[in-house]
């Protein structure tokens, strides 16, 4: 008896260290990455993988950590790259599923390792959150069929352990009624679609983004349908809370606007489209009236006329981040037609947000010529983050505009050969 608590004790050591290990080696990956290094992070914990046994949890939480930075990368999320790390840690997780199912039979120690970690099962926090990743992921990248496989699945296991008033079972009645939707199952999908909208007005509310989203998605579903009173009734209660929410100003409610507009233009009822049209010129106008005046004075700021000073700088960020990109374009590219110092740090940034601006347009041309002149720039004054980013902007730009995927994965191969290269110098 004495041996065998021991042996507890010493097992139950040994997996808490080498967790501990594994906590620090992640950790220590995801400062890299939470601090902008984001190739880096990922690079960091790619090599970290060979330290790992790769028959454990911790393996397997490694391999879902490499899904999610590649999903959340700000500058390029990688929804592909992010999915084949996720099915690989399910394939680690069924694997020890599989292999602590019979270790149940003949372990006579399996109820202790159960509580330390070593045995798993579909019921594990870690498995759980994987299969509803696994839903939002495969929807991302249109593959619809495995998407309701991995909703329905995780479903099943919410309504189990939470009950169907749980927020994520309501969230997954949406995203069901959309996958659906995708899937031209309109039955199933008006089912859902209708489910969710009750369930988050009995449960959550009205005045929520998620309330919002609902109704903006049945509207679509009955103008594919041709029920263009009853789309028109939901686009209208969408706009009604948005307004209430955000006012007339917002970008939200302009969306509002440009989904009846398109109802509207559907139906042939011009008198409305007109209406409707007025308004979203209106807003835009007043817009571009208060964006003509931060030109004015970005132009003011500096005695030379248009020339990159930091004032200009700031205010081109504050246009990106209210999406003002044309604002953005009217004023930095004047500055930034010609050769530019290359010591210059002012107007290489600003060249960032120029190309952001012209590749949010979808004006791809003028963003490929102006990053492909900084990227030389970067290459030649060996700057390596910058460098990078830039590498992963291009990638953006074949990506979105040719759908040239090859291309594209170029530069995002030589954004990950470039980190490794600064991390052996």
């Amino acid at each position: 008896m004495k041996k065998t608590v021991i042996f507890i004790i010493l097992a139950a050591f040994a997996i808490t260290v080498q967790a501990q290990n594994a906590d620090s080696i992640i950790n220590h990956c995801w400062e890299i990455y939470e601090n902008g290094n984001y190739i880096e992070g990922i690079v960091e914990l790619e090599m970290a993988l060979n330290k790992l046994d790769t028959n454990s949890i911790e393996y397997a939480t490694a391999l879902m950590d490499l899904g999610t930075m590649n999903w959340k990368k700000p500058d390029f999320p990688n929804y592909f790259e992010a999915k084949d790390y996720y099915l690989k840690a399910k394939d680690v997780y069924e694997k020890l599923i599989d292999e602590n199912y019979h270790a149940t039979f003949t372990d006579p120690f399996a109820a202790v390792h159960k509580d330390y970690g070593i045995l798993v099962d579909k019921n594990h926090p870690d498995y759980v959150h994987l299969i509803s990743i696994l839903g939002d992921v495969c929807y991302k990248v249109s593959d619809f069929t495995q998407a309701e496989k991995y909703y329905l699945e995780y479903m099943d296991i919410v309504k189990k352990s939470k009950g169907k008033n749980h927020p994520d079972y309501i969230s997954l009645l949406s995203k069901l009624g959309v996958t659906y939707y995708e899937l031209n199952d309109f039955e199933q999908s008006e089912k859902y679609l209708l489910e969710a909208k009750d369930m988050q007005k009995k449960v959550l509310g009205t005045e929520n983004s998620d309330y919002i989203s609902t109704l903006v998605n049945l509207g679509n579903f009955y103008k594919k349908k041709k029920n263009y009173s009853d789309s028109e009734n939901y686009f209208i209660e969408a706009k009604n809370i948005r307004t209430r929410l955000f006012g007339k100003n917002h970008e939200d409610y302009i969306k509002s606007l440009r989904n009846l507009e398109e109802l509207y233009r559907e139906m042939r009822d011009f008198a409305k489209t007109d209406k409707v049209s007025s308004e979203i010129e209106s807003i835009r106008n007043k817009r571009l009236d208060d964006d003509n005046s931060i030109v004015e004075q970005s132009k003011s700021s500096s005695t030379e006329g248009f020339i990159i000073s930091e004032q200009k700088l700031i205010l081109a960020k504050k246009l990106c981040e209210r999406k003002e990109y044309q604002g953005v374009i009217d004023m930095l590219q004047p500055a930034l037609q010609n050769d530019f110092d290359e010591n210059d740090s002012i107007s290489l940034d600003a060249s960032f947000y120029l190309a952001k601006a012209h590749i949010e347009i979808e004006d791809y041309k003028d963003a490929e010529i102006l990053l492909s002149k900084v990227l030389e720039i970067y290459k030649k004054q060996k700057k390596e983050n910058d460098y990078t980013l830039t590498l992963g902007l291009l990638a953006t730009i074949y990506y979105r505009n040719l759908k040239n995927y090859e291309k594209a994965g170029q530069f995002l191969s030589e954004s990950y050969l470039s980190n490794l290269f600064v991390k052996s110098a």
